[in-house]
């Protein structure tokens, strides 16, 4: 039960200032994905600040409903790009759920996820030898015997997505990359337990405890998720955690093999492509040409209507996914409604979440529309139309 608790202020005291600074004008309302989708105020940034001026001044106490509000919320951060008084909405929010998270007031289906994390090692609650199971023979004989370039593949992508898993290491293969891998070593990176408001220092240090157990010790790390990359290159660091390693997306890296001439282009896609900037990787980590620049080997790019930073959330994003599943599901919709609109045949991303989000509202989008929709990962595209160089 949550009913009657009040936080701390610790962490959010910090931002007192920036709780005041909120007119209410409501101009976060015309961006908020999540907002759009419900139409409910509680799910803007302003009401969010209100929330946490009321929690900070002890004026109003924790119940279910402030949970529910704080955490309704995919973290996108459009919402302080669109503020005109300069609101760190983004941070407010998150001072926030670390409050909550340290009296253990967060949702259940959160906690859940959690809590696989601790036990297994993974939000799914899948054994480690699951990590392995995908991945194809070549790589398998590599794990944990040191190379160049360390691929971490992360929980969704290693656990959930075969066509990901094996496309990573054949292009790797064909490229001739001296890569390692960690297998079921593979620790999870603790980023769900971030968006939660807890700290991911310990999943940190426990990759840098298998980094450095690998010989020779890789001088790159690569990664197909945006949370992993956010948390590995941005996290980790200001948690006090120095992997001593350079950590890259992997569609840089793809690009880069590209350029070398280690990849040839073989063909070209058909029809009208879509390119989704996620979340973690554009807005938070300001990565929006790079992967631009690797799809146009492979067609010319299309832009959805609200792009680069501007774009809209999938839907997955900030455990909104394991908080109200209905709400994530009504945002991926409306995007694919959107290219719908553009008259879109291929949605590209660059996300393990977002190409789960949009696959599985596909599905119902051509049921309602007729409508079908090709969703692919960068990888896939890299893969499908390269080989290696003679």
């Amino acid at each position: 039960m949550t009913e009657g608790k009040k936080i701390k202020g610790d962490r959010l005291k910090e931002f007192y200032d920036q709780t005041l600074l909120c007119t209410s004008c409501g101009y976060c309302k015309s961006v908020c994905p999540a907002f759009k989708g419900t139409l409910w105020d509680h799910n803007t940034a302003r009401s969010k600040m209100v929330l946490a001026y009321g929690l900070l001044e002890g004026e109003i106490e924790v119940d279910d409903s402030i949970v529910q509000s704080i955490f309704e919320c995919t973290t996108c951060g459009d919402c302080a790009r669109r503020c005109p008084s300069n609101v760190k909405t983004y941070e407010v929010l998150m001072a926030t759920r670390q409050e909550l998270a340290e009296i253990h007031c967060i949702p259940e289906n959160l906690g859940s996820a959690l809590k696989n994390v601790d036990a297994h090692g993974n939000p799914q609650g899948e054994p480690a030898s699951a990590r392995e199971e995908f991945i194809p023979d070549e790589a398998m004989a590599r794990i944990g015997k040191g190379g160049d370039v360390l691929v971490f593949l992360g929980c969704v992508t290693s656990i959930t997505d075969m066509k990901m898993t094996g496309a990573i290491f054949n292009i790797l293969e064909r490229a001739g990359v001296d890569y390692t891998l960690l297998g079921k070593k593979e620790p999870c990176c603790g980023f769900l337990n971030s968006l939660a408001g807890y700290d991911s220092e310990a999943f940190g240090k426990k990759l840098l405890e298998e980094i450095n157990n690998l010989n020779p010790r890789p001088k790159l790390i690569v990664t197909p998720c945006p949370g992993c990359f956010r948390t590995l290159h941005h996290h980790y660091p200001e948690e006090g955690v120095d992997l001593n390693i350079e950590v890259k997306h992997i569609l840089e890296f793809l690009d880069q093999l590209i350029d070398e001439g280690k990849l040839e282009v073989t063909k070209k896609l058909e029809g009208n492509v879509l390119y989704h900037d996620p979340c973690d990787l554009g807005r938070h980590a300001e990565i929006y040409e790079p992967p631009r620049k690797l799809l146009a080997h492979f067609a010319e790019v299309k832009e959805f209507k609200y792009n680069r930073d501007e774009s809209h959330c999938c839907g997955g994003g900030g455990g909104l996914q394991s908080t109200n599943y209905d709400i994530s599901t009504i945002m991926a919709m409306n995007r694919l409604a959107e290219a719908n609109e553009l008259e879109a045949d291929f949605i590209v991303s660059a996300c393990p979440a977002c190409k789960a989000m949009f696959s599985t509202a596909a599905v119902d989008f051509k049921k309602e529309t007729g409508k079908k929709f090709k969703v692919r990962d960068l990888v896939e595209i890299v893969h499908k139309n390269t080989k290696g160089k003679e």
